[in-house]
């Protein structure tokens, strides 16, 4: 609003009745409360003194300050307050404290605030000193879903409504909607007085309450629909991820407090996923070696030559396809040039093969296999190496149908090796990406090149183990296992991406919309208990938690809307009796005077 001459019929028909303060009190704050310079500890959306003087020239209002309902959007009476010169704390406290009012025996008041990190650090001091009949005990600040994702780290952990108990899917971002109605009002309340200005904006919000509570019962029915089929994915998705832990872990992680904590600036949460456990590439591949050598001799502890042919026939499929992924140029993971590493490659996979042609003319003497140390036709030329690389008519034709019910059971378990492996790739690269995303990485080129770098390589392991076990669950698709099985379902692009939409989200970052995050199979799929390093169970644990969190937001969504009905219920009623009352006094005083003039 600009400046402008006193105008002496610039009055309130009825001030401080409707959404406004009244301005003479309002105004009585302002001149009493010294208002303090606090310093941000947030990178992320700021409030206060961060626009340029020049900008308010001649202007009194810079805008409006109002608190409504964060999940219905509906205006709270005596809870919009004008701003001078930015939006600073002081004007914004006494609009809070204008709602709160009204919270009566309300067990809880969630206060969703784009800048809530800095802007509670010191509300109770200030609340304090201004308004000591208000109760904040019950006050539980948050920031909205949107907003929050340009905050820093650890205030989307402390301050999420995703992770904090009884906000149902809730995203508080319903102000910014009710912005975009009032906003082109602001051409012509600029060159209005003080009192039609707030005249025309509390007809306005008026006006959308009107509408919210006409449009109630029915976006109530359409949210319960919506969310009817959403809780029950919940739900199902929890559960199947807590089977797939031991109980023992499982009664462990239930035990953990799941409010955050803080020390300092640092703020730990059982949502967090902690970076620093990470391990680097060489450790994680000799762990897969180890593992593989392990598995290997754990195997043939009772091998017989059946067993050996079987076991050698997959790993000469998966030097195959190692082979090709060289050839493609999908690794970058190699010691040398990439026509070094091919051409080793293929010498030490035709040796292998040669080795094992006898036992291959004994176990399966019907069935052709063509081979050669020079052909050159590329590693894909090499075929045919078990049972499972034959259609179901051509395994009858050579007689392979025993030999093929053996190898099942080997390839179920290669299978299972496989998808371990993509679990834990698909974890370290989660890690990663949530490092190089930290506001503790590195910055400079150099830095970011490098850790895009080492991100990519992780990127192709994901790649390699989710091929191995599409080969194994091909080979058991072959050897007649049933298209629909649970165990081993089909892999798909999201399914490799684990929680996350894209890079940045999931375990990452908790990012927009994981209330509607879907879980992917490859988790909740039972796992070998020698999976139990320390980095890996912490990013379980994240997992696990998420889910447990997304299970309780859309169970809340269900069991909340009719209690917070209720609540708005009440306060409707309490302010239309304050409302009724004032106007009975008002008439009551009228006719006195009209009595005494008559």
């Amino acid at each position: 609003m600009r400046k402008a001459l006193t105008d002496p019929l610039d009055f309130h028909l009825h001030p401080g009745a409707l959404f406004f303060w009244e301005e003479g009190k309002y105004q009585e704050y302002l001149a009493e409360v010294v208002e303090e310079t606090e310093v941000s500890t947030c990178s992320g959306f700021k409030a206060g003194g961060v626009f340029k003087a020049s900008k308010f020239k001649n202007v009194t209002v810079s805008g409006i300050f109002s608190c409504m309902c964060a999940r219905h959007g509906s205006f709270r009476p005596d809870a919009t307050v004008d701003l001078q010169k930015g939006e600073k704390f002081i004007n914004c406290d006494y609009a809070v404290a204008g709602s709160l009012k009204f919270a009566g025996s309300t067990p809880r008041v969630v206060h969703s605030y784009n800048v809530n990190c800095q802007y509670c650090q010191k509300m109770a001091a200030r609340f304090a000193k201004c308004f000591l009949d208000v109760d904040l005990s019950i006050v539980k600040s948050v920031i909205p879903k949107w907003h929050v994702s340009a905050h820093r780290e650890d205030c989307q952990y402390e301050f999420s409504f995703y992770y904090t108990p009884g906000m149902g899917n809730t995203d508080g971002e319903a102000p910014e909607r009710n912005w975009a109605v009032l906003n082109p009002m602001a051409p012509s309340t600029r060159e209005m007085n003080t009192a039609h200005r707030h005249e025309s904006l509390e007809d306005h919000m008026n006006n959308i309450n009107y509408h919210n509570m006409l449009s109630a019962a029915r976006k109530l029915v359409i949210a319960f629909f919506d969310t009817t089929t959403n809780t029950a994915d919940r739900v199902s998705e929890f559960q199947q991820l807590k089977e797939s832990y031991s109980p023992e872990i499982v009664a462990q992680w239930e035990k953990l407090d799941q409010k955050p904590t803080c020390r300092g600036r640092n703020v730990s949460s059982v949502f967090k996923l902690d970076t620093t456990m990470a391990p680097t590439l060489p450790q994680l591949a000799k762990r897969a070696l180890d593992k593989a050598n392990a598995l290997r001799g754990a195997k043939r502890v009772h091998a017989t030559d059946l067993v050996d042919f079987i076991l050698e026939g997959i790993e000469l499929e998966t030097m195959r396809a190692n082979l090709c992924r060289i050839r493609d140029g999908q690794t970058s993971d190699l010691d040398g040039s990439p026509a070094t590493a091919l051409r080793d490659a293929m010498t030490a996979f035709a040796d292998r093969l040669e080795a094992w042609l006898p036992t291959h003319a004994v176990f399966m003497p019907r069935a052709p296999l063509h081979s050669s140390k020079s052909s050159s036709r590329g590693p894909e030329s090499f075929r045919y190496f078990l049972p499972s690389s034959y259609s179901s008519h051509q395994q009858k034709l050579h007689d392979l149908s025993a030999l093929g019910h053996m190898e099942r059971k080997y390839q179920q378990a290669q299978a299972r090796d496989a998808l371990d492996e993509l679990r834990i790739a698909i974890k370290h690269r989660a890690f990663r990406i949530r490092g190089k995303y930290s506001h503790k990485a590195p910055r400079g080129q150099k830095a970011h090149t490098r850790m895009q770098g080492y991100i990519d390589t992780l990127n192709a392991q994901v790649k390699k183990y989710a091929a191995e076990y599409s080969r194994a669950r091909q080979a058991l698709l072959n050897l007649g296992m049933s298209p629909n099985s649970p165990t081993f379902q089909p892999l798909s692009d999201s399914d490799l991406k684990g929680s996350a939409p894209k890079e940045g989200e999931g375990w990452e970052v908790s990012g927009l919309g994981e209330s509607h995050c879907e879980l992917s199979w490859i988790w909740t799929a039972p796992c070998n208990e020698g999976d139990v390093e320390s980095w890996s169970k912490a990013a379980d644990k994240v997992q696990f938690f998420r889910s447990w969190a997304r299970r309780d937001r859309a169970v809340e969504e269900i069991n909340k809307p009719a209690d917070l009905y209720g609540f708005g219920h009440n306060a409707l009623c309490v302010r239309s009796r304050n409302m009724y009352l004032r106007l009975l006094d008002t008439i009551t005083s009228g006719m006195a005077d009209l009595v005494k003039e008559g």
